[in-house]
């Protein structure tokens, strides 16, 4: 028991770095320009697997609280499986001499979806937790729902208002002096790990998640750091970015990859998915009506998840459409459409929004803590068959979401590069 208490726990920090990576090869100012689209994404990515949660489960006898339990499981994304997806396809593509994908416009978007689900359902779990432990409401069920949204959007804009007013400063002069210079490596993993361990212990005691402040740090960091925009995808560094001496304040992706991407790599990263496992009992999972029920609520998921690509061939035509309605557009910006139209076509515009269904369908470890603490030993809502079809759904679907993601960037990383969606501007 303590062998595997200290894999989860070693899975754990794996999963922190990861997202910790993945964060600080996002683009700040691409995510704030896309977060309109990402909030609707997201909104969209927990209403459907709820409320289709509460179609099947209530029509084979579960109650409404049983049925708010597993779409809280379901409606959460894996977010370091995705990283974990989008940095293998990027070493594969370096490999290869062509464009990795992590650092496009449709990879940003993906990526704040993912983090928006999961705070989302760390909040439906903090329901779940508080309506058990408390019958008698005698907390405020608004606190309960209210403190880890006011601490996530309030610790996100302390955290983006900081990284511009230090963008404006010339920071530059803190590794002035000699002994900075001298103790550089050391003095640059020291910052990072100091506001890394700093930004997530704010996100945990503020009741928002320490994955939320690790994805928040990342991306501190990286927009902070000089030579983020020299960097294109999410692989080992450059031959010409491994030394980040003269780069003041340093990239701190580089960084990261030199301390810890081997360590991450090699141990941690491994531990984090092997604590996947650790948490499911095979055994109960057996049972005839059991599997089959399991497997249809899987299915359910997946296509409950893939609903949301649908959003993205629609979105810039929605847009052109209120733009054009409050007559603000130009002829020189609708020529540049419909060019941009006539290249990329409608396929061109479906391939992303398939990269963005598939890339949301693996749960992973906070569906997991979800539904644990639903079950809770038999003490929660959960009762042992709910439990055993709930797990049917999450391993399945994590395990379906990184194939259905290979198999779109497979066939598609071409046409996603080429598009709009494809480009890492600023306003892409």
């Amino acid at each position: 028991m303590r062998l595997q208490l200290t894999c989860v726990d070693i899975g754990y920090i794996g999963l922190i770095l990861l997202v910790f990576e993945g964060a600080l090869a996002t683009n700040l100012n691409l995510l704030v320009h896309h977060l309109a689209l990402s909030i609707v994404l997201a909104t969209t990515g927990v209403v459907v697997p709820v409320g289709a949660s509460f179609l099947f489960l209530r029509n084979i006898g579960y109650s409404n609280m049983q049925a708010f339990a597993a779409g809280a499981a379901l409606s959460a994304t894996s977010l370091g499986t995705t990283i974990t997806i989008l940095k293998n396809s990027d070493a594969r593509a370096q490999n290869k001499r062509e464009m990795g994908i992590f650092a496009t416009a449709i990879s940003t978007v993906l990526l704040s979806v993912a983090i928006i689900d999961d705070v989302v359902g760390l909040i439906m779990a903090s329901i779940i937790i508080s309506v058990e432990n408390d019958p008698g409401h005698r907390q405020s069920l608004g606190w309960i729902i209210g403190r880890p949204v006011l601490s996530s959007v309030g610790l996100a804009m302390i955290i983006f208002v900081l990284a511009k007013i230090l963008e404006r400063l010339p920071l530059e002069r803190l590794w002035e002096p000699e002994i900075v210079r001298h103790y550089e490596r050391r003095i640059n993993i020291t910052v990072m790990l100091c506001i890394l361990t700093g930004i997530c212990s704010a996100a945990a005691y503020s009741g928002s998640s320490i994955i939320y402040g690790a994805f928040l740090a990342g991306l501190f960091l990286g927009h902070i750091g000089s030579g983020q925009n020299n960097r294109t995808d999410l692989g080992e560094p450059s031959t010409d970015q491994r030394e980040d001496h003269g780069q003041h304040p340093p990239n701190f992706f580089n960084v990261h990859q030199r301390a810890l991407s081997k360590t991450q790599e090699l141990i941690l990263s491994p531990f984090f998915f092997a604590s996947i496992g650790f948490a499911i009992p095979f055994r109960d999972l057996w049972k005839p009506t059991v599997v089959w029920q399991g497997l249809l609520y899987a299915v359910l998921m997946i296509v409950a998840k893939m609903v949301v690509g649908a959003w993205i061939p629609l979105w810039k035509p929605m847009g052109r459409l209120f733009h054009s309605r409050r007559k603000s557009s130009s002829a020189d910006v609708e020529c540049a459409e419909k060019q941009s139209t006539k290249s990329t076509g409608n396929r061109g515009m479906l391939i992303p929004g398939a990269f963005i269904g598939v890339g949301l369908i693996a749960r992973g470890e906070l569906g997991l803590l979800i539904c644990q603490l639903a079950y809770d030993g038999g003490r929660g809502p959960f009762n042992d068959d709910l439990f055993a079809i709930t797990l049917w759904s999450l391993v399945v679907t994590t395990i379906a979401g990184p194939l259905l993601v290979s198999l779109v960037l497979r066939r598609g990383r071409e046409k996603i590069l080429a598009g709009p969606w494809g480009r890492d501007e600023e306003h892409s």
